[in-house]
């Protein structure tokens, strides 16, 4: 599988995260692709479209095992109480989409064919148990949960046409396989941004030195090598080519000590002549030089060999318009004073979001007191209204459940249920045969079978 191209199609609101933040840690969700699916429904591009925003608030769980360290699948289970039993989802709610989260198109190859996946930015909460667990594993399979409101049958029942939805879920699978083979929750590291824009920043010092050697007249370029002196070792490489390999490697020597992500020395330069490739020494603040050798497309260059260099300054030769020479090192400390800008907004972003978010939960709390005043004066509703840790969506789902609702629209779910008594697996629905065996959580188990 590659990813081919992405292509956004809303953006109300550009959300992001700090990869130090000890509250959440960015992620991106794969829901589902276009078309049908291997649990026999359907579902379009449009469809997805209209519904996409109502992923908005919906949690990110799963059914985490603390002591073997394994995710489960849809996982429920029947409880008995005084009025006699009730079912239960054994997931618990590990992380949400925020709202205003950006949402697009991916288009992903499978087995040979492209499919087109909705995805949508989401948030773990680092504070879960399982959060450890997804982050060594760096991408969950996931299927998505969603409550039907209009469907259809096509090619005598075989196939289920859903024409609108709303999403419930995201529930993170190990144990189950997912209804559409790529869908994921993959986490979003920061690191990887930091070591792209430095490739960005070396391959731009390397045009720009490439840019100088091509301005400078024939007169002024090395001559060849008298007869009588050693001539340079033979190579393979074009001089790009070797200038490329000889920054990769003086790049590799170490880190800067008080910046991990950028290394200590800089390639600016080389001498094919010498053997000898120059640097600039952001620790020592200083020019710097290195021997290499090169056994054609080998290159290696010598740590040992360090020592520091000073530049020598000489009229420069023109025919015509004199060249004009830019600063790199002037234009690498803006660029990291760019970056610096960047983290100090990032972080303001960061601050406000959390605001935001507080303040968006003491509206949604009062609107739910109202919608709930019928159990004003009830102990465990006060009570359930005094945790400060739970979304708002799980307080309305216990609110519900103190009230004795329960709801009566079938839910899909996504995935595959594996054979074996690891989890329960309740085949529960409106009508029809409930020992028929539908793969992939078939949503046509849900409806009444077509009639002769």
């Amino acid at each position: 599988m590659s990813d081919k191209q992405v292509a956004v199609v809303d953006a109300v609101l550009s959300f992001s995260t700090a990869e130090s933040d000890e509250r959440f840690a960015p992620c991106v969700i794969r829901i589902a692709h276009a078309g049908l699916n291997r649990n026999k429904s359907v579902i379009s591009k449009e469809v997805f479209e209209r519904s996409a925003k109502s992923a908005y608030g919906c949690p990110i769980v799963c059914n985490y095992d603390v002591c073997a360290d394994t995710i489960g699948g849809h996982d429920k289970a029947i409880i008995r109480t005084d009025d006699g039993a009730r079912l239960i989802n054994m997931t618990h709610p590990v992380g949400y989409v925020p709202e205003g989260a950006r949402y697009w198109w991916e288009t992903i190859e499978e087995n040979g064919e492209e499919k087109e996946y909705l995805c949508v930015e989401a948030v773990l909460w680092k504070r879960e148990a399982a959060y450890r667990h997804i982050e060594e594993c760096g991408s969950v399979a996931q299927s998505m949960e969603i409550s039907i409101r209009i469907n259809d049958f096509v090619k005598d029942g075989e196939f289920f046409i859903v024409n609108a939805f709303t999403f419930v879920a995201f529930c993170l699978l190990e144990r189950d396989e997912p209804a559409m083979r790529s869908a994921c929750v993959k986490l979003f590291s920061c690191s990887a941004f930091v070591e792209q824009f430095s490739l960005m920043v070396e391959e731009f010092h390397q045009q720009k030195i490439g840019e100088r050697r091509n301005e400078m007249p024939d007169e002024t370029k090395p001559e060849v090598t008298p007869p009588g002196e050693a001539a340079p070792q033979e190579f393979s490489l074009d001089a790009s080519a070797l200038q490329c390999e000889l920054s990769k490697r003086v790049a590799a020597f170490e880190a800067h000590p008080e910046y991990p992500d950028w290394p200590r020395f800089c390639v600016v330069d080389y001498d094919p002549a010498a053997q000898e490739v120059f640097a600039y020494d952001y620790v020592d603040g200083c020019a710097c030089g290195f021997k290499y050798t090169v056994s054609g497309d080998d290159i290696a260059v010598a740590r040992d060999t360090y020592a520091k260099k000073k530049s020598k300054y000489v009229d420069w030769v023109t025919c015509g318009e004199a060249p004009r020479f830019a600063s790199l090192f002037e234009e690498f400390a803006e660029n990291r004073r760019r970056v610096a800008e960047l983290e100090a907004e990032n972080r303001e972003l960061t601050a406000y979001r959390a605001n935001a978010e507080a303040a968006e939960r003491d509206r949604a709390v009062q609107a739910l007191c109202t919608e709930f005043s019928d159990l004003a004066d009830e102990a465990a509703f006060k009570e359930l209204l005094a945790n400060s840790e739970l979304p708002v969506d799980a307080l309305t789902e216990k609110a519900y459940a103190l009230r004795g609702r329960l709801a009566a629209k079938p839910q899909q779910e996504f995935s595959a249920p594996v054979a074996g008594p690891q989890g329960l697996h309740l085949d529960s629905h409106a009508a029809g045969s409930g020992s028929e065996h539908h793969p992939y959580g078939s949503a046509a188990k849900y409806f009444p079978a077509k009639k002769d």
